[in-house]
């Protein structure tokens, strides 16, 4: 499987043509921040004005599907709770990645732009966060274009980290 990388910037993001881009919800942080945060600017607070109603709170399991086109490159925007900030840790990391892949499975979607749960605030390391998903996605035998939303050190530590893993696996054949 290969990554590709964009930078967590409208611009960036304007840039790519998808069908699906990913990001998450804190259950208690507002204004959001990552890729819900460039979803709510570009489309004027919407996303805000739901969080405000109390449609949606952030809460871990929920999952906001919004449309994408005329406001953002992407046919699609799906959002995904991660509960409250102090509560996430690598096994949050892991359910809340899994419950991304069966919707974008459910969506039959092979394009996919996705903001790792907990990147965008720092709440997990880019490294263990793309080994995680390796792992998961690889069980799921998924046929995915993949691009993470990372900024640049992130994406040369993950290059650097996806290299090295690969030469352990040629030593060991």
């Amino acid at each position: 499987m290969e990554l590709g990388f964009v930078a967590p910037e409208l611009s960036a993001l304007d840039a790519l043509q998808s069908e699906v881009l990913v990001g998450n919800l804190w259950q208690d942080q507002r204004p959001c921040d990552g890729v819900a945060a460039l979803y709510d600017w570009r489309s004027a607070n919407q996303l805000s004005q739901i969080l405000e109603s109390g449609f949606v709170t952030g809460e871990l399991g929920e999952v906001l599907l919004m449309p994408g086109r005329k406001r953002m490159s992407f046919e699609k925007i799906l959002l995904f709770g991660l509960g409250p900030r102090a509560d996430f840790d690598a096994q949050r990391f892991e359910i809340v990645t899994r419950s991304m892949i069966r919707r974008l499975d459910l969506l039959c979607a092979t394009q996919v732009v996705i903001e790792l749960p907990g990147r965008a605030t720092g709440q997990i390391e880019a490294e263990p966060a793309t080994d995680a998903l390796l792992a998961i996605v690889g069980e799921a035998s998924s046929s995915r274009e993949w691009t993470l939303v990372e900024d640049n050190d992130a994406k040369r530590r993950i290059e650097k980290h996806l290299l090295e893993r690969r030469r352990r696996v040629r030593r060991i054949d």
